[in-house]
């Protein structure tokens, strides 16, 4: 039986969705080193992976309070703001406009987020 997942990065394995769906806690790997250190299974409120680990978002179509507050909960939760859309980015959010960066976003593989 599986009781935690241990990963660097938030969403994209079969093995987080998984974790993700059955609400196994998803672990930063520093816990397994504290709990052997430790020698016993720490808590893990310390250690959750963030739910932005490795995310990189942009954004394209919303307005300014819009784009300030996704910045800010893309901060909040471990991820990365990226006011310009490149090939690093994992995601855009969008308001379903076809907009330039939109196509760029469909033409790299980045994942694009609708708000509608």
């Amino acid at each position: 039986m599986v009781t935690h997942l241990v990963a660097t990065s938030a969403g994209r394995s079969e093995k987080y969705k998984v974790a993700f769906r059955l609400g196994k806690p998803i672990l930063r790997p520093d816990w397994v080193e504290e709990c052997s250190k430790a020698s016993e299974l720490l808590p893990v409120e310390p250690y959750l992976l963030p739910p932005f680990a490795s995310c990189i978002i942009s954004v394209t179509g919303l307005s300014l309070a819009d784009r300030a507050s996704i910045q800010e909960l893309t901060k909040a939760h471990g991820g990365q703001f990226s006011p310009a859309l490149s090939q690093r980015c994992t995601h855009l959010i969008t308001n379903g406009s076809s907009t330039e960066k939109l196509l760029k976003a469909v033409e790299w593989g980045v994942a694009a987020v609708s708000t509608r």
